[in-house]
């Protein structure tokens, strides 16, 4: 083997490698920004109940008298 054949050879496993890691990155954000977004959807899930109590009882004791 000639050495401009393992010159690129080297080059081409480390480009490999590279690669690997990004897409390892890139998954590993996804995963992360759906978590996030399943926790925002179950924050606005528990908000959502309590406003309905609060809009259930809104205006019962409402004094309207000037």
């Amino acid at each position: 083997m000639d050495a401009v054949a393992l010159a690129s050879s080297l080059v081409s496993a480390q480009i490999g490698r590279l690669q690997l890691e990004l897409a390892g990155k890139m998954l590993r954000m996804e995963a992360n920004q759906a978590q996030a977004a399943a926790a925002m959807i179950e924050s606005a899930q528990h908000d959502i109940g309590g406003l309905a109590i609060l809009a259930a009882n809104l205006g019962n004791r409402l004094d309207v008298s000037v």
